[in-house]
């Protein structure tokens, strides 16, 4: 099985929890978990993993957004546990016109 080179580096967020002066008890509606950049196959990637605050309500199927760029197209995901086992994702978004699922 060949495999594909990928470098770089994640930095893990710690989200900012202190609401906005006059929005005392809310959150912000996307909560940023990790920033992932690199180089996938010489191509310069830059990706935010988030995902809605409002999901917190129900972990069980909180969806993580994925988005940034590769290169000069965009990239755009969202990953959700299954709905038969929740410790198993399935992903899909685009990366520039290409689709993705897995």
């Amino acid at each position: 099985m060949a495999g594909i080179p990928v470098s770089g580096t994640s930095n893990r967020l710690h989200p900012q929890l202190t609401p906005n002066p006059g929005d005392e008890g809310s959150l912000p509606s996307q909560l940023t978990l990790a920033r992932w950049t690199g180089t996938f196959q010489g191509h310069a990637f830059s990706l935010n993993v988030s995902f809605a605050s409002s999901a917190l309500a129900n972990p069980n199927s909180i969806t993580v957004d994925i988005v940034g760029t590769l290169g000069s197209q965009a990239v755009r995901f969202s990953a959700t546990p299954t709905p038969r086992n929740p410790d198993v994702v399935m992903f899909q978004g685009t990366v520039g016109p290409h689709h993705v699922t897995g």
